[in-house]
């Protein structure tokens, strides 16, 4: 197969790391046992992992996103190089009824946005919201959050106001299928050679997005079940599409039920201003409750700050302590 007009991101990655191999390739589809690698040509092949030793290459995983080379001789992949980030959740199983066992789950690599999409017509909490920017961060970059389904227009103002009140600083875009506007204002934003990965619950819209952007079936989308507003049939591999028109790569991912951290919590950027208010306060270790002379408190009781984004950020701090 060949996907023309496109490379990837494998030139620019050869450039910026002052490479001369040219049997680079990107993971595009990950199926366990097999991967789906795309050249700088736009030339796509299927490998079998059978015949590639990851201990050997030094991980745990070949993911979509990577960089790797192959040997067409070998028919194996010889090397993944090192990556600028990763985009990792935790899943949980249990073993016994007593016992829940934790493990990283890597979802893709080399990524340059995060797109967290939110459906408005679906169950929606702050706390929800908070778990996806405390897991879903770059470069200690916030994700851009897209409110799917935003013909709903009560559900979506009410929405898009709590997310105002408790995270005033985070970017909010609107999106509606049944809107082409919202459409147009999101390829506006886009920016050329960028890959971006779309999280988000499952029938929120992430594969109905793809296919708006692309103008075309990329990915077939079924209905959601009318119950609980959850998809059927819905993408089940995480794969990067290429968008020749538009340049960029759109990794769509399946939806997830739970959504826990791998990483370090550290204070997600939309918690800047309270961290520089912060430095402000009488005690050093001051946890912004009771203590006297506290800038943030001072900060809400003058409207500086609103309450919901001074509970959000209370209730990030209690969750890191745990």
């Amino acid at each position: 197969m060949k996907n023309r007009n496109v490379d990837f991101g494998i030139k620019t990655f050869i450039l910026k790391n002052n490479l001369s191999d040219n049997k680079i390739y990107r993971v595009i589809n990950n199926f366990s046992k097999k991967v789906i690698l795309a050249n700088q040509h736009g030339d796509l092949l299927t490998v079998n992992l059978a015949h590639t030793n990851l201990t050997k290459l030094g991980i745990d995983k070949i993911i979509v996103g990577d960089y790797v080379s192959y040997s067409p001789i070998e028919g194996k992949i010889t090397k993944v190089y090192p990556r600028d980030n990763i985009l990792s959740k935790v899943t949980s199983s249990a073993e016994k009824s007593w016992h829940v066992k934790s493990q990283k789950q890597l979802l893709a690599s080399n990524v340059d946005e995060i797109w967290v999409m939110i459906a408005v017509d679906q169950r929606f909490t702050i706390e929800k919201l908070e778990r996806y920017l405390e897991t879903f961060r770059i470069s200690d970059r916030d994700p851009i959050i897209l409110l799917s389904k935003a013909d709903h227009i009560t559900e979506y103002k009410e929405i898009k106001n709590k997310i105002g009140q408790a995270y005033p600083t985070l970017k909010v875009r609107t999106v509606s299928a049944y809107l082409p506007e919202t459409i147009q204002q999101i390829k506006k934003m886009l920016i050329k050679g960028h890959t971006i990965a779309v999280v988000g619950a499952s029938g929120v819209g992430k594969s109905t997005l793809l296919n708006n952007l692309a103008g075309k079936d990329v990915n077939k989308v079924s209905n959601v079940r009318s119950g609980d507003q959850k998809g059927r049939h819905t993408t089940t591999s995480i794969t990067l599409n290429a968008l020749p028109d538009l340049d960029i790569y759109y990794i769509d991912t399946p939806g997830f039920k739970a959504i826990n951290s791998t990483a370090q919590k550290s204070n997600p950027a939309v918690f800047n201003d309270i961290e520089a208010l912060a430095k402000n306060c009488k005690f050093r270790n001051c946890s912004h409750l009771s203590e006297p002379k506290c800038a943030v408190k001072a900060a809400v009781q003058e409207g500086t700050i609103t309450e919901e984004h001074y509970q959000s950020y209370i209730n990030f701090e209690k969750r890191n302590k745990k």
